[in-house]
């Protein structure tokens, strides 16, 4: 047999060179396909100004539609309910509110985190069915802290705090009413609220009741534009499992807040909330909120869809109710009040001496001694589960309602003549469901991505298979 010319064995090891580089790459890639990937998706989803799509973060306005709608128990008992019976509720809202996010003075720190400080601004929408100006027959919440405090407390009631309560029986009463407005982040005038915060004795009670001198009170009055709070937390450069990982809040990794030091209820640590961890292969994940100075447990519930986009849901664990008579670990934040062993978890030390209990809407959950106490309640699963919608590739929560009540305790008291007679319940005062909804445009953007794993491994096995081709026809070329 005739013998191949230079040209011939020239190309036939160079197809043979060629096909064991290429093939090898490839299956290579194939092999670490999932870190290679990883990679990928953190120059694109890293927060940092480098990736692509750090302006989803820092514009949210621009491509997340962000309000929050406030529903409020209105008591329609209220002669019944001083005497001692339990309250009877009726649910009224939803009253909307746009949600403006301001993330600025933004720091980047050479170990992948970033410092900012973050501020809402609340508008109502004045398109809502229900005005603002709407009344809400309503307990006086600061009233019944202060009762609930002094109980707990054992000592004497202010004297000021009671004269003002007798001499003015209408307005500072144990039931009040309000508007809408003045219940959110309006606020309204309480000579109570002077005299609470500013523990008044003696001459200095005479003065606020001459004057007038007053305290603003509303649920909200210090949230609208007008408290901000600073965030250290990771970037995910380096490291993408560490994204939206919160490292301190106001410069506090550790916090003082919670009365037993123990580090479950202490220290900052988790997800912002707007990335899931990316890489983990459990069913759950914790977030941080620091409005409420802790953590809380999301377990996944179910695939769904959302936008025509698979995605999974994620809803606000049970278990973040129990209290310490079911988890010790819960004992920091059960706040000494005695009440359900699940369904309600306080949150006082961080509202600065708040009785105020955090709970599922309508007592979701809630232990039985609730359905008792309060009538007028009916929690579905569907209306007041907190749940949270994330892509199982990226991480990246694309809807939320954030649903929670807040409620107040409520003790039978003989400081004030209007609290003698009342039946001690877990009240709830209101509770706000926090939406938040992407654009098409990021469902676009994550319909191109979570098709790329596919498309690029589908290229990688070409390249390996072209290879191995051109291996096998420069060792036949090789071989004559």
């Amino acid at each position: 047999m005739k013998k191949p010319g230079p040209c011939l064995t020239a190309i036939g090891c160079m197809s043979l060179m060629f096909g064991l580089m290429s093939t090898t790459i490839a299956l290579f890639a194939l092999i670490k396909f999932d870190l290679i990937f990883v990679g990928v998706l953190n120059k694109h989803l890293a927060l940092s100004p480098e990736s692509p799509n750090f302006h989803y973060w820092t514009d949210m306005e621009d491509h997340y539609d962000v309000r929050l709608a406030w529903y409020f128990f209105n008591l329609t008992n209220p002669r019944e309910f001083k005497s001692g019976e339990p309250p009877v509720l009726k649910e009224v809202g939803p009253f909307w509110y746009y949600v403006s996010v301001v993330r600025d003075d933004m720091q980047f720190h050479a170990n992948h985190t970033v410092t900012f400080r973050e501020t809402h601004l609340f508008e109502f929408d004045e398109e809502n069915v229900l005005s603002e100006e709407t009344p809400i027959t309503t307990v006086n919440v600061p009233l019944l802290i202060y009762l609930y405090r002094v109980r707990a407390e054992k000592k004497d009631g202010n004297k000021a705090v009671k004269a003002i309560l007798e001499e003015f029986p209408e307005t500072e009463s144990v039931v009040l009413v309000r508007k809408v407005r003045d219940l959110t982040y309006g606020g309204t005038d309480s000579l109570l609220m002077k005299a609470i915060s500013e523990e008044i004795q003696g001459d200095s009670l005479r003065k606020i009741l001459d004057e007038r001198s007053t305290g603003k009170f509303s649920f909200a009055i210090q949230r609208n534009m007008t408290e901000s709070i600073v965030i250290n937390m990771y970037t995910g450069i380096g490291d993408f499992r560490q994204r939206n990982r919160v490292h301190s809040i106001d410069g506090q990794h550790v916090l003082k807040v919670w009365p037993i030091k123990h580090e479950e209820c202490n220290s900052v640590d988790g997800s912002l909330g707007f990335f899931k961890p990316t890489g983990s292969k459990t069913s759950e994940f914790v977030v941080y909120m620091p409005e409420f100075c802790r953590k809380f447990k999301f377990r996944e519930s179910k695939k769904t869809s959302w936008r025509s986009h698979e995605v999974e849901r994620f809803y606000l664990a049970r278990d973040n109710f129990f209290d310490h008579r079911i988890d010790p670990k819960k004992a920091c934040y059960n706040g000494g009040f005695d009440g359900p062993k699940s369904g309600s978890t306080g949150v006082w030390p961080c509202r600065k001496g708040s009785t105020v209990m955090i709970s599922l809407p309508h007592f979701l959950y809630r232990d039985q001694l609730e359905e008792v106490q309060v009538k007028g309640l009916t929690p579905r699963q569907d209306q007041h589960e907190y749940t949270m919608d994330i892509d199982p590739l990226t991480g990246l929560v694309v809807s939320l309602s954030g649903r929670l009540q807040s409620n107040v305790p409520v003790v039978r008291s003989n400081f004030v003549e209007a609290a003698a007679h009342l039946n001690p319940v877990m009240y709830p005062i209101f509770w706000q469901e926090y939406r938040i909804e992407a654009d098409y445009e990021i469902r676009d953007m994550l319909r191109q991505m979570s098709g790329a794993p596919y498309y690029l491994q589908l290229f990688f096995m070409a390249i390996a298979t072209i290879g191995s081709i051109l291996t096998i026809f420069g060792l036949f070329l090789w071989c004559q």
